[in-house]
């Protein structure tokens, strides 16, 4: 054999084996290293040679984006220009990857750490999707983040101590995951935050005081396994000052009238069979069992099981939650009566329990609740005639009735209130006039009768 010949051979042999690579090689490891070559020189980054920070995002995202699909896709590409790429957002000159909006993409890999390395992100948005493994902690490198919304995913692992390096951070959002163990401390530095969220994970332990020092506009860490605020007057002040703050106390023991009510409310109701029930009739705080939130006295303030497929007849013992404010039991599928105990509800501001199979007549008593300012009894199987005693409820705001079998007249007591701003009770078989008075309701936006059996005119005072 000549030397040309064992040349040729080695060749064959060495193109062969290059060929069989190329064959075997998983298609997406390979687009995204052809990818990555040609951020430069394929087109996704014009003027390369002057845009070095631009190729450096390029390829970052090149890197990351067969783990962060996972099963969905994206046009991420090295012949496609940077700019069509899905939710990618350029800005500044030269220009800079400065938001990453994929919310609702299907994307049901991981988070990958080359997305720290996008030092211009400012947003990076991936809610709603099916992310599943840990947040990297390279997600701390983002320096210039200000928004930061993964929730609504099933992420797992701890919230990792690197977030609190993002010191422009204004809002985090991680709620609906998977996420264990407690609130990291460090996160108590963020000057700049002003909304986190992080329930319905399973998450533990107290709040860290370091908390006290953020100014929060919203804050919501309930529906949690065991995430509580320390009962402390400092934490008490601080928690007073959040606009919109949603969670339980750490509260020492529970009320013991309160646990009795609930055991009766998951007995009645099928407790076994409810979507979800963790907790629910074991030794663990009553805080920690699902849909419940209480105060620094252990007492329930809040019963918040919506579409939980319940079913059954309310107990009259739900009447012994008096320290609720809010009980919302709407879109299962409870059936019998309105007990009239809820009248004894004195604290109660929202009251939903639409969209059931409840029957019999609005009890009087309803009238009694003078702090309530939602009563939404819609798409029931209600009749009778609405309470006159409802025109006691000055605080009432909403009064949804619709799709009932109401009968009647409109009762005239409804026109003296006067913070009412939404009155719907179409759908229904209410009979007679409408009265005038109702033009008095300044504040009143929604004012729905249809599909009844009402006569007159309209009246001039509605204009």
């Amino acid at each position: 054999m000549t030397l040309r010949s064992v040349h040729k051979v080695i060749a064959i042999a060495v193109g062969s084996a290059a060929l069989a690579a190329a064959l075997f090689q998983p298609p997406h490891a390979a687009s995204a290293q052809s990818g990555t070559v040609s951020c430069a020189t394929g087109g996704a980054v014009v003027d390369a040679d002057n845009n070095p920070g631009l190729v450096s995002d390029c390829e970052a995202l090149l890197a990351g984006r067969d783990a962060l699909a996972g099963s969905a896709t994206l046009n991420w590409s090295g012949s496609t220009p940077i700019s069509q790429w899905d939710g990618v957002r350029l800005s500044g000159f030269p220009p800079r990857v400065t938001a990453l909006e994929l919310w609702g993409k299907g994307l049901s890999g991981e988070l990958p750490g080359e997305l720290g390395k996008l030092d211009q992100l400012r947003m990076l948005e991936l809610s709603s999707n099916k992310l599943t493994g840990e947040i990297s902690p390279e997600l701390g490198k983002l320096w210039n983040l200000r928004n930061l919304s993964i929730q609504g995913n099933e992420l797992t692992g701890q919230i990792p101590p690197e977030l609190a390096n993002l010191s422009h951070l204004f809002r985090l959002l991680l709620s609906n995951n998977k996420l264990v163990g407690e609130m990291p401390p460090d996160l108590g530095n963020l000057e700049m935050l002003r909304f986190l969220t992080v329930y319905d994970n399973y998450l533990v332990g107290e709040l860290p005081q370091s908390f006290i020092a953020l100014r929060l506009l919203l804050f919501d860490f309930s529906f949690n396994l065991g995430l509580c605020a320390p009962v402390d007057d400092a934490f008490q002040l601080w928690m007073q000052s959040i606009n919109r703050v949603d969670g339980s106390w750490c509260a020492r023991e529970d009320s013991a009238r309160d646990r009795t009510a609930l055991i009766e409310l998951y007995n009645s109701l099928d407790g076994t069979n409810w979507l979800r029930n963790y907790n629910w009739t074991s030794d663990r705080p009553i805080r920690t069992w699902y849909g419940i939130k209480n105060d620094v006295n252990g007492r329930v303030t809040e019963l918040k099981l919506p579409f939980n497929q319940m079913s059954g007849e309310l107990p009259d013992e739900v009447g012994n939650l008096e320290y609720l404010e809010l009980l919302n039991l709407r879109g299962n599928q409870l059936s019998g009566e309105v007990p009239e105990e809820l009248g004894n509800l004195a604290s109660l501001k929202v009251l939903f329990i639409d969209n059931n199979n409840l029957t019999g007549e609005i009890p009087s008593a309803l009238g009694h609740l003078a702090n309530l300012e939602w009563l939404w009894l819609q798409k029931n199987q209600l009749r009778g005639k609405i309470p006159s005693d409802l025109g006691n409820l000055m605080n009432l705001a909403i009064l949804n009735l619709h799709f009932n079998e109401l009968t009647g007249k409109i009762p005239i007591e409804l026109s003296k209130l006067e913070n009412m701003s939404s009155l719907v009770l179409s759908g229904n078989r209410l009979t007679g006039e409408i009265a005038p008075e109702f033009g008095g309701l300044a504040n009143l936006e929604v004012l729905d009768l249809g599909s009844n059996q009402l006569t007159g005119e309209i009246p001039p005072a509605l204009g």
